[in-house]
């Protein structure tokens, strides 16, 4: 599996519930562990545990796949990548009209 493997349903669920900031009121199972830190796997969250206590955060690249359906490294998507970056490194004004 790559990083740039679409997300499974439950994955997709557990990045839109961080992104939204919405905490379960119950502690995470095992399997929203496992999700969790296959989302981290693939750089979408950063995972902080004290304890008990987990402080699940979304990535730049998080919210990038929220945004656009797809990871930012996802080379079938480089050629939009590549057009939008100008040589100086900046990006082109229609790309950023295009967000």
């Amino acid at each position: 599996m790559h990083r740039w493997s679409p997300l499974t349903e439950r994955q997709l669920a557990l990045l839109g519930q961080l992104a939204n900031a919405k905490e379960s009121e119950e502690p995470w199972d095992p399997g929203e562990f496992r999700t969790a830190y296959a989302l981290r796997d693939r750089g979408l969250v950063m995972i902080k545990r004290s304890g008990s206590e987990v402080d699940a955060q979304v990535t730049e690249a998080g919210t990038f796949y929220i945004q656009h359906g797809h990871h930012p490294d996802d080379p079938a998507h480089a050629s939009e990548k590549e057009d939008c970056q100008g040589k100086d490194g900046r990006r082109h004004a229609l790309c950023v009209l295009r967000r």
